[in-house]
């Protein structure tokens, strides 16, 4: 669980993501940010080389790599009447396991960055 002014955010690996508002530890309104979509996962690492926005996955530099799960299904949006959908990315960082930043790239579209020590040992 992190918290980020209002919203508070809690992500369970595979499962989902969601945005949260917390009173005295009481949900008063809750957002579903995204459902693992193990689908849309393999297909976005098997097309990875093809997206030049991307850093490459096989640069020296670690803190230019990250391994990405996508999230898609969540709670509709007011604004696209679309569902709210999350690029998690897993970075190497030393020296616990933390989200690190969530941003929306565009209306209701989410990128969650989650440091991750176990991936600083993978090749």
């Amino acid at each position: 669980m992190q918290q980020e002014g209002w919203w508070s955010y809690e992500f369970c690996y595979q499962k989902q993501l969601r945005q949260l508002h917390l009173e005295e530890d009481k949900v008063v309104q809750e957002f579903v940010l995204g459902v693992y979509d193990e689908e849309a996962t393999a297909v976005f690492n098997q097309n990875l080389s093809d997206m030049s926005t991307l850093k490459d996955p096989h640069s020296k530099d670690a803190s230019q790599r990250y391994h990405a799960h996508q999230y898609t299904n969540g709670t509709a949006c007011d604004l696209t009447n679309q569902p709210r959908e999350t690029e998690v990315r897993f970075v190497c960082s030393e020296p616990r396991a933390m989200i690190s930043s969530i941003t929306e790239l565009s209306t209701c579209k989410y990128a969650l960055t989650i440091q991750c020590p176990v991936l600083c040992k993978h090749p």
